[in-house]
């Protein structure tokens, strides 16, 4: 079992090695994060409300910029897949920005 400060590290190991780590993952590439938690720190879940995706792990949520807290996320289980490809399909303002992110779907 992990336990806070082991993915606490971890993402400030992110926000330290990774050019605006937090923009990339606040702003239409959360799920991708969560992703990566999940894969790190098996035996949470991620969870979504209707704009943002975050990783559970011991009943704590997290992003890239912490720990944060559990609003309206309700588990991705819980969604279709139509609903999740919406929900969590990176958006941009402007779509030339968009050539500037990584993409995880």
């Amino acid at each position: 079992m992990y336990n806070y400060n082991d993915i606490i590290d971890t993402i400030k190991l992110y926000q330290e090695y990774i050019p605006n780590a937090v923009n990339i993952f606040t702003k239409g590439n959360c799920y991708g994060f969560a992703l990566i938690l999940q894969d790190r720190f098996p035996g949470g879940e991620i969870y979504t409300d209707e704009s943002h995706a975050i990783y559970v792990y011991n009943r704590l949520g997290y992003d890239i910029t912490g720990n944060v807290e559990i609003k309206n996320h309700i588990p991705l289980r819980e969604y279709s897949e139509i609903e999740i490809k919406q929900r969590l399909q990176p958006k941009y303002k402007d779509q030339q920005k968009q050539k500037d992110f990584i993409y995880w779907n």
